[in-house]
């Protein structure tokens, strides 16, 4: 996955990861790595790769590599752990999680990175609270200098078409197929890569039923198909609320209208991060009674000891 789209660019980034003494070429022993590890184990060059260029959005930190093995950093939370928080918390880690995608795609003027394997049991929460994926293996660093500038009609994006499971997996069928047309193909990368927003919508924050059965990576025309068991994240939605969450979960998954999953990705991620704000709130309130406990209304220090001496009579 990782060399979806290679590039000049790329396999000089590449390189750069592997070239552990920094003086700007390979030698045998680390010529050897590089080859072995991309044979053997690629999720580990992609952590290079990304901690190479600077890419931190949405991966653990690498603390360091011994061999082929990677020591990531330490006190991750799985994501399934968090099922059964308060709507408040898997609320705002679901706008996490779109936000992670607007940052694959957004975030870097060089690099656009396209994950092709979301699922709940592949991210996780750090010690600082952050959505991370543990699980790169699935992970393509694509050089943006590939996209073109426009189309034969002069549009930017082909945003204009609706495109959902089908079309996507015609694209990644393409991508697959044996004497592709690799420049043709990494062209259009950025115009299927809002499709990351349809897959976490349907294989992570949704609840829905008709969702249960959805998976944007695998072809299963002769296959039965198997509903997901987890929970979604977005599970027991507030009534006031739910119809809103469940609508833009739906247009999310698939889209309507050109350009319709964009909006409403962007929508949904809007609304759930003012979740996190009323649980900011919540805290504050609590922190508030708490440090009034033994005040009086004007903050004065009060004695709750005071005797009011016996009753008469």
């Amino acid at each position: 996955m990782l060399l979806m789209c290679p590039s000049k660019k790329l396999l000089s980034i590449i390189e750069q990861s592997f070239d552990e003494n920094d003086d700007r070429s390979l030698n045998q022993d680390e010529r050897i790595m590089l080859y072995t590890t991309m044979a053997i184990a690629p999720e580990i060059a992609i952590y290079k790769i990304l901690t190479k260029a600077n890419l931190n959005v949405g991966f653990p930190r690498l603390v360091g590599v011994c061999g082929r093995a990677q020591v990531l950093e330490d006190e991750l939370t799985p994501m399934a752990a968090m099922l059964d928080e308060s709507f408040n918390v898997r609320a705002s880690l679901a706008a996490q999680i779109l936000t992670m995608v607007d940052d694959f795609m957004e975030d870097d003027p060089e690099w656009y990175l396209f994950y092709g394997s979301w699922s709940l049991d592949k991210m996780a929460i750090n010690k600082e609270g952050e959505v991370v994926l543990t699980d790169l293996s699935d992970m393509a660093v694509v050089d943006k200098n590939l996209f073109r500038d426009e189309y034969e009609d002069g549009t930017e994006s082909r945003t204009q078409e609706v495109c959902n499971k089908e079309c996507f997996q015609k694209f990644t069928g393409e991508v697959y197929r044996e004497g592709h047309d690799t420049d043709e193909i990494c062209s259009r990368v950025e115009d299927v890569g809002h499709l990351m927003y349809a897959a976490v919508c349907a294989m992570i924050l949704s609840d829905m039923k008709q969702h249960k059965y959805v998976d944007y990576f695998t072809s299963t025309s002769n296959l039965q198909q198997q509903p997901r068991t987890t929970k979604g994240l977005l599970h027991n939605i507030p009534a006031s609320d739910r119809a809103t969450v469940e609508e833009l979960v739906a247009e999310c998954v698939d889209e309507t209208a050109p350009g319709g999953r964009l909006q409403a990705a962007q929508e949904l991620r809007d609304f759930l991060s003012d979740f996190l704000l009323d649980e900011e709130d919540d805290d504050k309130d609590e922190e508030g009674e708490e440090e009034l406990d033994g005040k009086d209304e004007d903050g004065e220090d009060y004695d709750d000891d005071y005797d009011y001496g016996e009753e008469e009579g």
